[in-house]
C-alpha cells in the first residue's frame, strides 16, 4: 500500500500501546478522545462467580497483561516507557516488571537498553521474554525472574518478531508465536535442553493466525487459538509430539462454539477456560490424559474490560488474576464517536 497518510480522526486515547478506536469494513469507524493517564489499569483477584476478592498491588499504568508463575507466587507484567533505546536506534517499548504476590510491590525487573514484552515463566523460575536489543525486532532471551544476571540469548538475529506464549511442564520447550506476515502468525518450539539443537520446529504454521498457546499441566496438548475457520477466532486443542515435525500429533478438537481468544488451562488440567466474544469467561470441562475428551462450554461470569496480550491468569487455588481498567477510568472517559463512511477522506 502507498500513498500519503490522511487525517481522520485527532487525538484519539490509548492505554499503552492499545488504541481507544476500532474500523469495520463496510465503512464504520468509531473512536474515543482522550489521553492515558497513570493508574488506569488494576489487577484484581475474582473468584469462581466473579466476585472481587482482592488487589494485586496498587493501581498503574502496567498495560500488557500478566503471567503468572506455575507456583503462583510470582507475577510479571509490563509497564510503557515511551521511547526506549535498542543500542541501534530507539523505539516506542515497553519494559518487564515482576512482584511477590504476597507482597504485591513491583519492581523493573532489566536496566538494559531494549524493549521488553511478552513473559513467560519457566518451572524452575526464570523469565523467557522478547527482546529489541541490539535492534531487533523481537528476539528471544531467558533470565532469573529476580533480575539477577545477564540474560541469555535463545533466539537472536531475527527477522520477525517473536512472542514467548508458554513453556512446558518439564522445562524442556518453549511455545512462541512468529509474526510471519501482516495478519498472520505461527506457533513454532523451542527446545530448551542444555546442549540440545536450538533451532525451532513448527508446531501449527498455515496461513492463518495461529497464537496464545499454553501446554496442558501434563504437558501433553496445547490450546491455542486461530481464525482458520473464516476471520473469528476460536480456540483450539490439539496434541504435542516433540519428536515430529510439525509436532502437532494427531487429534485436533474445537473447544470454542461462537468465538474465543486467550484461553488458559486450570492448574489440575481439568478445565479450560477462555473469553468469549462478549467478555463472557467461559469454562469448558476436560478429562486429558492419553486421550482427550472436551466437554460443552458454560459462562461463569462477565469479565471486566480487561487489557492485556494476556489479561488474565489462573492461580494454583482456582482464583482468576485480572489485568482490568479501573471503573474510575472508564467513567471518566470520553464518550464514542461513530464515523460513517471514513474511506471517503482516503479519496480528497
Amino acid at each position: 500500500m502507498q500513498g500519503e497518510a490522511v487525517q481522520v480522526a485527532a487525538d484519539v486515547g490509548n492505554i499503552g500501546s492499545y488504541g481507544w478506536y476500532s474500523a469495520s469494513e463496510s465503512g464504520t469507524l468509531v473512536y474515543r478522545n482522550g489521553r492515558a493517564g497513570v493508574d488506569r489499569a488494576e489487577f484484581i483477584w475474582l473468584d469462581r462467580r466473579g466476585q472481587r476478592v482482592g488487589q494485586l498491588g496498587q493501581p498503574s499504568d502496567f498495560t500488557n497483561g500478566l503471567q503468572l508463575s506455575p507456583d503462583g507466587r510470582k507475577v510479571v507484567t509490563t509497564r510503557p516507557e515511551g521511547r526506549v533505546s535498542n543500542q541501534v536506534t530507539t523505539v516506542e517499548g515497553n519494559r518487564l516488571w515482576t512482584a511477590d504476590v504476597a507482597r504485591g510491590v513491583y519492581g523493573k525487573l532489566l536496566n538494559q537498553d531494549a524493549a521488553e514484552s511478552s513473559a513467560a515463566f519457566t518451572p524452575d523460575g526464570r523469565l523467557v521474554f522478547s527482546s529489541t536489543l541490539n535492534g531487533a525486532l523481537g528476539d528471544l532471551y531467558v533470565v532469573s525472574s529476580s533480575g539477577i544476571g545477564v540474560p541469555e540469548p535463545l533466539l537472536v538475529k531475527s527477522q520477525t518478531v517473536k512472542h514467548p506464549n508458554d513453556v512446558s511442564p518439564d522445562g524442556k520447550y518453549l511455545l512462541f508465536d512468529d509474526h510471519t506476515g501482516t495478519q498472520a502468525q505461527d506457533l513454532l518450539v523451542l527446545p530448551l535442553d542444555k546442549g540440545a539443537d536450538q533451532k525451532p520446529i513448527p508446531f501449527v504454521a498455515t496461513a492463518a493466525d495461529e497464537t496464545f498457546g499454553q501446554f496442558s499441566p501434563d504437558g501433553r496438548w496445547i490450546v491455542y487459538t486461530t481464525n482458520e475457520s473464516g476471520g473469528r477466532r476460536e480456540v483450539v486443542v490439539q496434541g504435542f509430539d516433540p519428536t515430529h515435525v510439525p509436532a502437532a500429533a494427531v487429534g485436533k478438537w474445537i473447544i470454542s462454539t461462537a468465538g474465543g481468544d486467550k484461553p488458559r488451562w486450570s492448574a489440575n488440567g481439568r478445565e479450560l477456560y477462555y473469553l468469549a466474544p462478549d467478555r463472557k469467561l467461559m469454562v469448558v470441562p476436560v478429562k486429558a490424559g492419553a486421550t482427550f475428551e472436551p466437554g460443552a462450554p458454560t459462562a461463569l461470569f462477565t469479565m471486566p474490560v480487561v487489557i492485556g496480550f494476556f489479561p488474565y491468569d489462573v492461580a494454583p487455588d482456582g482464583r482468576f488474576l485480572v489485568s482490568a481498567i479501573r471503573d474510575t477510568a472508564i467513567a471518566q472517559s470520553s464518550p464514542l464517536t461513530v464515523v460513517l463512511n471514513w474511506q471517503a477522506a482516503l479519496k480528497r
